[in-house]
């Protein structure tokens, strides 16, 4: 088994935004839930990669966890793959990462939080590793935008 990878948002703001959120990344990171359970103050969701024949690494399985408690929710997003290896580990730590900032694109924290971010990053549309938002080529695959 390969080790778990763990990261987390602290969101400020309504609880219903974070869920659709958190939706919307599973839909753009193309995950198929496996079982979700919501409530007004908790969320919990089991999704998965679906498996890639051409590919070295195994489909990642992910854990999004959430508790809202007065006004303000940590979001928890844990992932595994059924082997381990170098390069799937690197592979779980940026699909983590992603789905992050993913979540934090759909549903920003408050001003305050916000500021506290030094760069804004997104997904590269060509090899999905995080990049600032206002870059022209990417530090991974060098692809110029």
């Amino acid at each position: 088994m390969s080790k778990e990878v763990t990261s987390g948002y602290n969101y400020r703001g309504d609880f219903s935004i974070l869920v659709a959120a958190v939706r919307k990344a599973i839909e753009k990171m193309n995950l198929k839930t496996n079982s979700d359970k919501v409530t007004d103050y908790t969320l919990s969701f089991e999704v998965a990669e679906k498996m890639k024949w051409l590919s070295t690494n195994w489909p990642v399985k992910f854990s999004v966890e959430a508790t809202n408690k007065n006004g303000t929710s940590t979001l928890i997003v844990r992932a595994k793959s059924t082997l381990t290896s170098f390069t799937q580990e690197f592979s779980n730590q940026a699909k983590v990462q992603e789905f992050i900032e993913l979540v934090k694109l759909f549903a920003p924290s408050s001003k305050a939080d916000t500021q506290t971010n030094d760069i804004e990053r997104v997904p590269c549309p060509c090899c999905g590793e995080m990049i600032a938002k206002k870059a022209k080529m990417c530090r991974f695959c060098r692809t110029e935008f």
